[in-house]
């Protein structure tokens, strides 16, 4: 849906992994560290911005009104 936010996430992968070509997935998660995943702000505020718009958990409020309590 937005193909530049994509490109800048990978972009950010990239660089914080040092992978320029990957050719397994076994090469690619030995090079996601602690401490490339420090390096990946962008990655982080996209999945919190994602989960903000479609949180995992449906979130439903519900309202009880008891007579004779007020509220606080």
């Amino acid at each position: 849906k937005y193909p530049a936010v994509q490109e800048k996430v990978a972009e950010e992968v990239r660089e914080a992994t040092s992978t320029k070509t990957v050719s397994s997935c076994t090469e690619f998660v030995l090079s996601v560290t602690d401490e490339a995943m420090e390096k990946m702000n962008y990655l982080h505020a996209t999945l919190t911005e994602t989960l903000r718009l479609y949180p995992a958990v449906p979130v439903v409020r519900l309202t009880l009104k008891i007579k004779g309590v007020s509220d606080v």
